[in-house]
């Protein structure tokens, strides 16, 4: 814990939090750390009002905080989480969101980031940027196609998992991405800035589902996936261009080569069926361009 997060705690009024016990725990550690750097302790007979704003509650919850704290009915308010940064894929981001909107002046506290931390000891950390996209579904279904979503990301990507989720989430990223995704480099990181830390580079995706299945996996876990080998983004370079040239057509292009086409004497449609694949305006059947075609024609 840092120490500025300790005296904020140690000088709280109220404090926010996921759960009671998080909260509790994180107060005895602030008491012990502010006494040990020879701070004041919390004024005798004061302790903090805690209230419990996890998943389920923060949503409804946070504009009746937001409106107390506002009115100045609950003194110095303070907002923890049970793990990782308050707000940051946590539902605390619900509480500062209102809180600006109510007027209220909020100031982060940062500690260690396992984000930031798993991308500077991953060796991803480009210049090309990183995305994070933080917690991997817990339900096997929606963790293929979260993870099929890695094929269209060039850059770094970093997520969290639970210890008792990350092997099936490595193999469902394996699943997702092969072939030839699996080649793409991971890095597990675990127990980020705690003695027993760890980080494991693994070649490919699948590599290290492979290790997750027979090395049971403990405390909170980071994944950074490296960065699309190149060979893997030039392949998928021509079929995305193709794609956005076949977007970019309107139907005044195709009225527009009608008219040139006509002026040389071939037929517009005959041209259109010798397209593999017809560049037709988004939304238009074959039909419904040669309408178009045939009336702009007439005009």
């Amino acid at each position: 814990m840092a120490p500025r997060a300790a005296m904020a705690l140690a000088e709280a009024d109220l404090v926010i939090a996921e759960s009671e016990a998080g909260a509790r725990a994180a107060l005895a550690v602030a008491g012990r750390l502010v006494a040990a750097l020879g701070g004041k302790p919390r004024r005798l007979g004061h302790e903090p009002s805690i209230t419990v704003c996890g998943e389920a509650e923060a949503a409804s919850a946070a504009p009746r905080l937001a409106a107390a704290i506002a009115a100045g009915r609950t003194g110095k308010a303070v907002l923890i989480s049970d793990a990782g940064t308050p707000a940051v894929s946590d539902p605390g981001c619900h509480v500062v969101r209102e809180c600006l909107d109510a007027g209220v002046a909020v100031s982060p506290i940062p500690g260690p980031s396992a984000v930031v931390a798993a991308l500077s000891a991953s060796g991803e950390g480009s210049f090309e940027g990183f995305a994070f996209w933080g917690w991997v579904p817990q339900r096997r279904a929606r963790k293929l196609g979260w993870f099929q979503q890695l094929r269209g990301e060039h850059r770094p990507v970093v997520v969290l998992d639970s210890p008792r989720r990350v092997a099936d989430s490595l193999v469902a990223a394996a699943e997702a991405l092969s072939p030839p995704g699996a080649e793409r480099r991971v890095v597990v990181c675990r127990e980020l800035t705690k003695r027993h830390e760890q980080v494991l580079p693994f070649p490919s995706v699948a590599a290290a589902a492979q290790w997750a299945e027979q090395a049971p996996v403990k405390g909170e876990v980071t994944l950074v996936f490296g960065a699309l080998p190149r060979a893997a983004e030039a392949s998928e370079a021509p079929a995305s261009s193709e794609r956005e040239r076949c977007e970019a057509v309107t139907l005044e292009d195709w009225q527009e080569a009608a008219a040139v086409l006509r002026s040389k004497g071939v037929d517009p449609a005959e041209a259109m069926a010798a397209l593999p694949t017809p560049l037709r305006p988004a939304g238009m059947s074959r039909g419904e361009l040669l309408a178009a075609m045939a009336e702009h024609a007439t005009r």
